[in-house]
């Protein structure tokens, strides 16, 4: 599967994944020419199990330091820093990496869980993250994703 790799084509692209997923009904939302995001309905403690995709430009030095591309910044997330990292790997020039963490926010009793998948293509400026609060939405909305980009 080739990703895309301009903003239009990934803007082609979100708009082809589902309205509704998961009891949720799709936002789409453009913070700037360099991210892009899906997300769907909200969760109940809102916290970080939220469910959504998002594409980032990480050559723009905004965060990530300017001119970095995909596999550099996957490769930085295998490190795990705050979150548990469950593989990684690349397959030809894809590079990704799966992990998880929990989070809680104030007045929340408990802790949210939160999966995530994160790829790119080598020399690509484009990282692609998938974010679900359980394993069975994770495994629905990532072959969404593949749906849609097929």
């Amino acid at each position: 599967m080739d990703l895309p790799d301009t903003a239009a084509d990934i803007v082609a692209l979100f708009e082809r994944l589902p309205t509704e997923f998961a009891g949720g009904q799709r936002m789409d939302e453009v913070a700037g020419p360099d991210r892009f995001r899906v997300t769907y309905g909200t969760t109940e403690p809102v916290g970080c199990s939220s469910i959504g995709l998002q594409a980032l430009d990480v050559s723009t030095g905004d965060f990530y330091p300017q001119g970095w591309t995909a596999e550099q910044v996957v490769s930085a997330f295998t490190e795990g820093a705050d979150l548990d990292v469950e593989d990684f790997g690349h397959d030809a020039d894809l590079y990704w990496v799966r992990s998880s963490t929990t989070c809680g926010g104030e007045g929340q009793t408990g802790e949210d869980l939160s999966l995530t998948t994160m790829w790119g293509q080598a020399g690509s400026p484009w990282v692609f993250s998938a974010m679900a609060g359980s394993a069975e939405a994770f495994d629905e909305l990532t072959a969404a994703f593949v749906t849609a980009a097929s």
